[in-house]
């Protein structure tokens, strides 16, 4: 089976159409924060939507729709109050009903899907952070690990438990600004990093005709 692995989408159409074309994957999961920061929050939830992506909620999510405040500075804290006004009332009933985590069985592996960390969701697991302690806070019986939250990918195996971090489909922050996101072959046993170039200047054009602060898309030609 080969299973899309995507985390922190946060609204952005471009890149997300750029991993999902022509993927044929048969599954796909998602590791959180499906809004936020870009102006496709419906469009990004209709993918999600049509590929029957399995996702959790992300910290950009649980703003969205008010269920959690945080101390964010105040460009991201207006992309949110953005992202509020523009969401239809379906697609912020979509994110009320996604779950903080999960559990998928797959080819007689346990893949749990955590946003931040096993003990903690908005939590930020750097790629220094990786250790034992990881894998100790762990449900008996996990295969694979799976977070988001950083933005920045991850590849490794601690005690046969595979630990993943796909990095952002929208926003990556480790210097590459292609959509990033991993493939793992179950028949294969095979886990491998992607990434995906897109229309990034027509994405500078969409935030130009939005209200949405210009920090945000200028940090893709920064990093």
């Amino acid at each position: 089976m080969r299973i899309g692995i995507l985390s922190d989408v946060h609204s952005n159409l471009f890149a997300l159409r750029s991993v999902l074309e022509d993927s044929n994957f048969d599954l796909i999961l998602h590791a959180g924060d499906v809004v936020g920061y870009n102006p496709f929050p419906n469009e990004v939830i209709n993918q999600f939507r049509k590929h029957d992506v399995i996702s959790i909620l992300g910290n950009h999510d649980k703003a969205v729709i008010g269920s959690a405040k945080y101390n964010f500075p105040d460009y991201v804290d207006k992309a949110i109050q953005w992202s509020k006004k523009n969401l239809s009332e379906e697609n912020t009933h979509y994110l009320k009903q996604l779950q903080s985590s999960n559990s998928i069985e797959v080819d007689g592996k346990v893949l749990r899907l955590v946003h931040g960390s096993p003990s903690d969701p908005n939590e930020y697991v750097y790629p220094t952070d990786v250790t034992l302690d990881l894998v100790n806070n762990l449900d008996t019986g996990v295969d694979v690990l799976i977070w988001g939250h950083t933005h920045y990918p991850i590849i490794t195996k601690i005690n046969d438990v595979s630990l993943l971090n796909p990095g952002s489909v929208g926003q990556p922050r480790d210097g590459d600004w292609r959509a990033c996101y991993i493939e793992y072959n179950t028949s294969e046993s095979s886990i491998t990093l992607h990434r995906e170039k897109y229309d990034l200047e027509a994405l500078r054009k969409k935030h130009k005709r939005t209200s949405l602060p210009k920090e945000i898309v200028e940090r893709f030609y920064q990093e």
